[in-house]
């Protein structure tokens, strides 16, 4: 047994070494472990938390952000957890942080890898399923360590490593199984997404049991009747917590609304889930295999198909609520795509699996083509770990400058369209806020919702027009540009997205660019300008 388990188990150390040091390699390469935090999106929050620990202690700080998310209508209890009990360990150590998402990232890519391995897939296919599922643009979430879709995704690969452990066994231990419940509770409480994806665990669990003990659907169901029944109990009470204690039509990308049931909106998310999860090169392969099988005839076709049926149902199973959940935004950033491409990508590595067992040669072409496609991917990664790093690095300059050119008494104008740039606009505040600059004042430009007109970012604007931008106010303490009325004393001020035109022509009556220093930093989502009053250096060194 031990000799016959050891080549695998080297192979298995082999992968492990290989995707740990490509994860960091990248991260280290280009500069992502040093560059700093990327306060615009996110990473504000660790200061705020940050904040919170000295002044109240842990308990009292994971309880008052598992109350701040469901003010805000989101219920992700373990995540909020999860990351102020990190934020207590790594302070505001950013290397840290980065360290801490690269690792786990490699370890999320290690176990889909194992789990297509407990699935019987060969070498290959296995390595193929866990790269398809996270290299490309939704790599996105092993650069943002508060991403809740890494937690997530995390969990989940445990959780498919112990499902597709216990399937195999007639009577597994109890200790698996509560531990595979245990981070099934996890994951689901890291983002409401992952909620919906229990359904499909359970039709897994039921399914590759069945599969692998070669027992009916009515004897699995019936033997892990516990299980089965404390799933779907996890799944109905989260959902019905959700659907009736918060709401789904809070301010946010996601949630029900009416735009929900558009036919065309619902459509077009379908599509966009389906071609993430290369469907395109699945339905290109079962056509290989018809084609192949006609010809020589070694197969049944129809026998081929049957055993892809089960999984064809999975996705979806997967595919409708996530289409509902989305269609409202649609997939505007790649990690929407989580936890649905996983099951897509399962879908694809069975039928390549299948392929290898009647006609390897025709499976050795449609790896290599997908490991092309795959590599094809490494420089789009590699440039987006390189841009995250840049902004950050930027983002921190920009911070660093106006701590320089202002002192704590002296007010900060924030210029910013109030759809577009919601979250820089907010997390901009919280930050300042916690360095102890408190006269902080808000001036909007824009079509609608704004104090003053600019056409500049109408196109956006109309994107994001579900945003509530009295969320935004509420943060700034109401004040704002046309209530302040000592303007001349305004000693910074950072314009966002090229607005300074618009500033200009409409505060000609106080402000002129000849006595400020501007300097730009070139941030690839939110390009800000500093603007720093000359004849205010003798207070800025108070």
């Amino acid at each position: 047994m031990n000799k016959k388990n050891n080549p695998n188990n080297l192979i298995n150390y082999v992968v492990l070494a290989m995707i740990f040091t490509g994860f960091v390699a990248i991260a280290y390469q280009t500069g992502l472990l040093t560059s700093g935090f990327r306060y615009f999106i996110d990473d504000h929050q660790i200061f705020l938390m940050d904040r919170d620990l000295r002044n109240q202690g842990w308990f009292s700080t994971v309880y008052e952000w598992i109350l701040y998310d469901r003010d805000v209508s989101r219920f992700r209890p373990y995540y909020q957890f999860h990351i102020v009990t990190l934020t207590q360990i790594f302070g505001l150590n950013a290397v840290f942080w980065f360290i801490y998402i690269t690792v786990i990232g490699s370890l999320t890519c290690f176990f889909l890898f194992l789990f297509g391995r407990v699935l019987n897939f060969s070498i290959p296919i296995s390595l193929l399923f866990a790269i398809s599922i996270l290299l490309g643009n939704q790599s996105e979430i092993w650069i943002r360590p508060l991403i809740p879709d890494s937690l997530g995704m995390f969990f989940l690969s445990m959780v498919l490593i112990l499902l597709g452990k216990s399937c195999r066994d007639s009577y597994p231990r109890r200790i698996d199984q509560i531990i595979f419940i245990i981070l099934v509770i996890f994951m689901s409480l890291s983002k409401e997404s992952y909620i919906l994806f229990i359904p499909t665990i359970i039709a897994l669990k039921i399914y590759l049991t069945a599969y692998f003990q070669q027992k009916s659907f009515q004897k699995i169901i019936q033997q892990y009747q516990k299980t089965l029944t404390l799933l779907m109990a996890i799944f109905i009470l989260e959902m019905v917590y959700v659907l009736f204690f918060l709401g789904t039509n809070a301010t946010g990308y996601a949630g029900v609304d009416e735009k929900s049931f558009q036919i065309l909106s619902l459509v077009t998310t379908a599509w966009q889930l389906l071609n993430a999860g290369l469907i395109g090169i699945t339905i290109l392969a079962i056509v290989s295999y018809w084609i192949t099988n006609y010809c020589f005839k070694k197969q049944s076709f129809n026998g081929f198909l049957d055993q892809l049926k089960p999984y064809g149902f999975f996705v979806l199973i997967a595919l409708i609520p996530q289409t509902f959940l989305y269609a409202k935004s649609g997939i505007v950033a790649a990690f929407y795509l989580f936890p649905f491409i996983v099951i897509a990508c399962l879908l694809l590595a069975k039928t390549l699996s299948l392929i290898e067992t009647s006609y390897r040669p025709l499976a050795i072409v449609i790896i290599t083509f997908l490991s092309i496609l795959l590599l094809s991917r490494l420089p789009l990664v590699w440039a987006m770990y390189g841009t995250f790093a840049t902004d950050s690095r930027l983002m921190n300059e920009l911070l660093t400058q106006t701590e320089i050119c202002v002192n704590k008494e002296q007010p900060i104008l924030i210029v910013a369209n109030p759809k577009v740039r919601f979250e820089a606009v907010d997390s901009l505040q919280r930050v300042l806020r916690t360095q102890g600059h408190q006269r902080l004042i808000l001036a909007t430009y824009g079509l609608k919702d704004a104090d003053f007109y600019s056409s500049k970012l109408a196109d956006a604007e109309v994107y994001w027009s579900f945003l509530d931008t009295n969320i935004l106010l509420k943060g700034y303490n109401h004040q704002t540009l046309l209530n302040f009325p000592d303007k001349m004393s305004i000693q910074s001020i950072i314009i966002f997205d090229g607005l300074e035109e618009d500033f200009k022509q409409t505060q000609k009556s106080w402000f002129s660019p000849d006595n400020y220093q501007s300097q730009s930093f070139d941030i690839s989502f939110a390009h800000s300008t500093l603007y720093c009053k000359k004849d205010m250096g003798s207070d800025r060194a108070k």
